[in-house]
């Protein structure tokens, strides 16, 4: 968006219920910067990941991780009319807490081999590049198969990774879900592993920030995405904001991804 969906208020001037009004498909978003959001959080991860058998069930039926750490993760939760319905995480690499042991995005843990070599094409030893995983992309298990809930997630860890200043984006998506990131525009970088926490392998896959505007051009959804957007700001800020826009129609560009190279009708949860 050019900034002028809220223009000229300011961000803390959208209530809540102005933000439904805004949204199309009822979808609104928020930061979890409270408890109380990332509890949505958690619980959404442990329902989807359960109803699915990915994971046992877990204590309080929140399902969180070392990775949800506020300095280096920003987690956003999806409602629909006010209920939360999806969530997807994205972690900001740290290489110094990497070399130290510590790395601060789980993909890094399941390709430690990939990753430093991967990385080594981009930036310099004097200005590495910001690299960014995004995560945890789950809804509620009845939406599970809901196209406009997986273009949001979608749009939001793009939103996150701007948020975050990342020039790459690494995602670590099960199999039957490669095909969709690929026709987004990310690159498989390695193959299916062992991924942390779950009882499901996925792929390594390399999206580029500067790729990103044939992104913007085929596929609506996840277009209007800019550091510099009002909307942007007001998400960072806390508010709740719409998901998409009120010209864009997310379902057009999962029709397309579909019709390209998807049979499976389980688009999240993994």
């Amino acid at each position: 968006m050019d900034g002028s969906f809220f223009a000229p208020r300011t961000s803390q001037d959208v209530t809540h219920s102005e933000a439904q009004e805004l949204c199309q498909f009822g979808l609104t978003a928020r930061l979890a910067l409270t408890p109380s959001t990332m509890h949505e959080a958690w619980h959404l991860r442990h329902e989807s990941y359960l109803a699915h058998g990915l994971i046992d069930p877990k204590p309080g039926s929140l399902f969180a991780d070392a990775y949800d750490r506020p300095e280096t993760a920003r987690t956003v939760v999806l409602y629909e009319n006010g209920i939360p319905v999806g969530s997807v995480r994205a972690c900001l690499h740290d290489p110094e807490a990497a070399n130290d042991g510590s790395p601060t995005m789980p993909g890094y843990e399941i390709f430690p081999d990939v990753i430093p070599e991967l990385l080594k094409g981009f930036g310099s030893p004097a200005r590495p590049p910001r690299v960014t995983e995004v995560s945890r992309l789950v809804c509620l298990p009845s939406r599970a198969s809901d196209s406009k809930i997986a273009w949001a997630l979608m749009r939001m860890g793009k939103c996150m990774t701007e948020l975050l200043d990342t020039e790459l984006t690494l995602i670590s998506a099960r199999t039957r879900h490669v095909p969709m990131y690929r026709r987004i525009g990310f690159h498989k970088v390695a193959d299916p592993r062992q991924y942390a926490g779950v009882r499901f392998e996925t792929a390594l896959l390399l999206g580029v920030k500067s790729d990103y505007d044939i992104v913007q051009q085929r596929f609506p959804a996840m277009a209007t995405v800019q550091s510099n957007d009002q909307w942007l700001c007001s998400l960072e800020a806390g508010d709740t904001v719409p998901v998409f826009p009120i010209n864009i129609n997310p379902s057009q560009g999962m029709t397309q991804i579909k019709e390209e190279s998807m049979s499976q009708q389980n688009y999240v949860s993994g």
